[in-house]
């Protein structure tokens, strides 16, 4: 399977290193993933079950919504967070990486305690930190 991987215009957008990530496809060959520095980042701090890590990658004014459901600001999104993300002990294992506009997919599979599946982690980013994230089971 083939990764549409464009990060040209996100780049362009945002000043940001991207950082080699390895992810193993369906056909079992070793792809490197391009993963803008922030979105590095969050993978990183969510696997690793790092909270405050995880709440200094957001704006001020940060959302996650969640298949519909939205949080906003720190204080709800960590509530969420310590119910469903962090809390619930889950590892995102990127796949793949799309930008459209100036939104950045990250395409993974999700494992926790609470939910495990395919999922599509949809981001807008503002002044190099996290400003929306919205979360899609595929």
């Amino acid at each position: 399977m083939k990764w549409l991987l464009n990060i040209g215009i996100a780049a362009a957008l945002i000043s940001l290193s991207a950082a080699p990530v390895i992810a193993q496809n369906k056909e079992t060959e070793m792809n490197a993933i391009a993963i803008p520095a922030p979105l590095d980042a969050l993978v990183s701090v969510v696997n690793g079950g790092d909270t405050e890590g995880y709440l200094a990658l957001l704006t001020e004014d940060s959302v996650v919504d969640d298949n519909g459901d939205r949080y906003v600001g720190k204080a709800e999104i960590k509530t969420w967070s310590d119910r469903e993300l962090i809390g619930a002990k889950g590892v995102m294992t990127v796949q793949g990486v799309e930008t459209h506009g100036t939104e950045i997919h990250l395409i993974a599979d999700w494992k926790s305690n609470f939910y495990t599946g395919p999922g599509r982690f949809i981001f807008t980013l503002r002044d190099g930190k996290i400003s929306e994230w919205r979360i899609r089971a595929i």
